[in-house]
């Protein structure tokens, strides 16, 4: 039993002894393989689902306020301006300063004011005036009446619905305020002032002394002025273009560069003048500006008795009666004024009596007006600016011109309908026309000539009526 229990023990012990021989003896290495890399998938994006959407409330429009009682409310703020020159509505800005047209105050001092309440200003003075823009500044005002807001809104279109607020009294003394809808039909900008005009569709019973245009919401568009207007049509001057110049003329500033008042000569002049007349329609014009009911008499001669004439404006352009027979028998003649304004006296001859001259006297004082505009020279393709500075008032430009040479001539002038007529420079001939202009634009009007030989011509500037005046612009270009 031991020799069994012996022999079991060693073949234990040889197994033991193989398997730790083999475990230390050195195994052969394996052949290195290179780590192939594994593609990488494409990921692939899910699309975050929107969140689901909320319904918004709809917020209503806020109302537009009821024209009529939008048209009360701005009332108040608006007067009715009158002079012995005629009316016209004018607005109220800060500082109480009212603004209207200087077709209306031109050339007084003060004035009055009536507003739609019916509380009157007498006296009150004019600030300036833009002869350019056709606008005033006059005041400033004792009232407690709020200034008008001017419009910020996006730019106006056609289509556009606007208010119209206008003067119906046809005497515009007293403030009958009426509002209209009306609708914007397009927009003219004048290019030589930068300056944007709303063409709407109104009678001229509808602007007798002017009108403002409104937005719905109240805010003052644009306003009339004298001339801009066409038909059945009225061109309404935009104010957010003109906010500068108020300023300026609200503080004095001379905004157009015109200052040619005619009340700083009103201490000058004197009783008896010597008169010269070169040309047909070259006016000599004397200022007699008296109190109301001053009797003017008239002593007047001239060489050529036959072709002499001559005539008194007030300041509406309207020719004041006088006894010719009497002028025509001892060469006197008078008047009496009726206006606390300026009156007129423009002396001209026909041309079968050009050249003329003689004596204007009278018992009160004469104030030569010496035009500076007339007598100017023009050159081809230049521009200049000029002054229609009183009633009648006629400008005289010389131009030399070859023979079949042809320029077009262009006026322009917000303040009245300006025309140009061509004639030649010589006396006897300066009174016919050769060319007359034609109106093209709400503010211009056009001619073309051709000269029929060498020689100087001459250039009339007016209006289209006696009472026309105001700034314009003049171009010569060559064609």
């Amino acid at each position: 039993m031991n020799k069994n229990r012996t022999l079991i023990l060693g073949i234990l012990m040889a197994v033991v002894t193989s398997v730790i021989l083999l475990g230390c003896s050195p195994q052969p290495r394996e052949p290195q393989v290179s780590p192939t890399a594994t593609a990488t998938s494409t990921p692939v994006f899910t699309a975050t689902p929107l969140p689901t959407s909320l319904p918004t409330p709809t917020i209503p429009p806020t109302p537009l306020p009821d024209p009529r009682e939008l048209g009360d409310r701005l009332a108040e703020s608006v007067a009715q301006i009158e002079t012995p020159r005629g009316s016209g509505a004018g607005f109220l800005v800060d500082g109480n300063y009212l603004v209207t047209s200087a077709n209306v105050v031109w050339p007084l001092e003060t004035v009055t004011a009536t507003f739609a309440d019916g509380v009157k200003f007498e006296n009150v003075p004019v600030v300036q005036w833009d002869l350019v823009a056709d606008l005033a500044v006059i005041g400033p005002v004792p009232t407690d009446a709020q200034p008008v807001a001017f419009y910020d809104g996006p730019d106006l279109r056609p289509g556009d619905v606007v208010l119209l607020l206008s003067n119906r009294d046809p005497l515009g003394k007293m403030p009958k305020l009426e509002i209209a809808e009306k609708d914007i039909l397009d927009a003219w900008e004048w290019q030589k002032t930068g300056v944007t005009y709303f063409r709407i569709k109104a009678l001229s019973s509808e602007l007798p002394s002017g009108g403002l245009l409104f937005s719905e919401t109240g805010q003052l568009v644009g306003f009339s002025n004298n001339s801009v207007a066409s038909g059945l049509f009225g061109y309404m001057l935009s104010v957010s273009d003109i906010a500068f110049t108020l300023e300026k003329i609200t503080s004095g500033e001379d905004a157009d560069g015109v200052m040619r008042n005619l009340k700083d000569g009103r201490k000058k002049g004197g009783l008896i003048h010597k008169a010269k007349i070169p040309y047909a329609f070259s006016m000599p014009t004397y200022v007699i500006w008296e109190n109301p009911g001053t009797k003017v008499e008239l002593s007047i001669v001239f060489k050529e008795k036959k072709g002499f004439t001559f005539q008194i404006l007030n300041v509406r352009g309207i020719v004041e009666n006088l006894d010719l027979k009497k002028l025509s028998f001892d060469h006197k003649t008078d008047f009496i004024t009726h206006l606390d304004a300026p009156y007129f006296l423009e002396a001209f001859s026909y041309p079968y009596s050009i050249p003329n001259q003689g004596v204007i006297g009278s018992d009160h004082r004469l104030i030569p007006y010496d035009d500076p505009d007339d007598n100017q020279h023009l050159a081809v393709d230049s521009e200049m600016f000029g002054v229609s500075d009183y009633p009648g008032d006629r400008d005289i430009y010389f131009i030399s011109l070859k023979g079949g040479e042809t320029i077009r001539g262009h006026i322009e002038s917000a303040m009245f309908k300006p025309s140009i007529a061509i004639s030649r420079a010589e006396p006897q001939e300066s009174g016919k026309t050769l060319a007359r202009s034609v109106t093209e634009t709400p503010v211009g009007a056009t001619v073309d000539f051709t000269a029929p030989d060498d020689g100087q011509y001459i250039l009339y500037v007016s209006g289209q009526h006696l009472s026309d005046i105001g700034a314009y612009y003049l171009s010569i270009q060559s064609q």
